[in-house]
């Protein structure tokens, strides 16, 4: 059977979105965002969305679809995910799922539903490790999309109720308002390809991008939200980068000591976000720094064509 989408992810930084608007062009496809931020109307600095002139170039899907003082939980991305590619390849136009967002993509994948015991247990530990480490961005970030509602309902800082909140949403507890349930599979599976990079590159990528952020009117796109009234608490602006400058903005730390956080926190999600990746053994991964992006878009179109015959 022809394939009718192709999977594209990787931590952040790692480089999808040039090599999906070359590989999109070259099989006449169309995109769909596979990120939990890039929903979000007037977030585009800060999440990296890609520009008026790419989206130009190539049909994108499910990017600016709720104000940031909105809630969409991966269940709802998933819904309108499956919309969006059953429409697409229904006109003949292959998909390409382009995004780092594990979550989201598992619940298209995948469908949501309830963990084991021991998968809980193992999933508690792992949390609560990242919360000694500081992270409890992530952990935020993490509730947000696994149940709005709930991190609604709680102080971004309140490390203890976040990790509870978590908890309950992976049992179906009262916190929860996660559905779970099997789905039927999406037909036309083609390649599911996670790029990578070394470590050290990576982490050269990030902070250059963070920079770029910066210059390119981060801050002056925060400034916006927030004079048209959203709040740090909204669910968008609860977001790596988003939280730091704010707190900046609001006299509370210098500017260089901001981005700097921004990227220790952004390398610290990129490498929970290559852990993630590594659990699912569906992926092929390519090195962008050993086969660039036009030797890695050879390589994704032979696995693609060999699976049309």
């Amino acid at each position: 059977m022809t394939p009718k989408f192709i999977v594209l992810t990787g931590p952040t930084g790692v480089g999808k979105s040039e090599l999906a608007l070359s590989l999109a062009e070259a099989i006449d496809g169309e995109i769909v965002s596979v990120d939990s931020r890039q929903i979000y109307v007037g977030m585009d600095i800060g999440t990296a969305k890609p520009s008026l002139a790419e989206q130009a170039r190539v049909v994108h899907h499910l990017l600016d679809l709720i104000s940031p003082r909105q809630t969409f939980s991966a269940g709802q991305w998933a819904a309108a995910a499956r919309t969006v590619v059953e429409e697409a390849t229904g006109r003949g136009r292959p998909v390409l799922l382009v995004g780092g967002s594990g979550l989201y993509l598992s619940a298209l994948l995948d469908g949501l539903f309830d963990e084991s015991v021991g998968d809980r247990e193992s999933r508690r530990r792992y949390r609560e490790q990242r919360l000694l480490e500081g992270d409890l961005d992530s952990l935020w970030l993490e509730l947000g999309e696994r149940d709005p509602a709930a991190q609604r309902s709680l102080s971004p800082t309140d490390g203890v109720r976040v990790l509870r909140a978590l908890e309950l949403s992976g049992q179906g507890g009262r916190a929860s308002r996660w559905q779970h349930h099997r789905q039927q599979s999406l037909p036309g599976l083609g390649p599911m390809i996670c790029l990578s990079r070394p470590r050290e590159e990576l982490y050269d990528r990030i902070d250059r991008r963070t920079e770029g952020m910066v210059q390119a009117g981060w801050l002056e796109e925060i400034r916006t939200l927030l004079a048209a009234g959203a709040q740090i608490t909204d669910p968008g602006l609860v977001s790596l980068g988003y939280t730091q400058l704010i707190d900046h903005l609001r006299g509370g730390v210098p500017l260089d000591e901001a981005v700097e956080t921004i990227r220790q926190k952004t390398r610290q999600y990129a490498k929970r976000q290559i852990t993630w990746f590594r659990r699912d053994r569906r992926f092929r991964w390519l090195d962008l720094a050993r086969y660039g992006t036009e030797g890695a878009q050879e390589r994704i179109l032979l696995q693609y064509e060999a699976l049309q015959s």
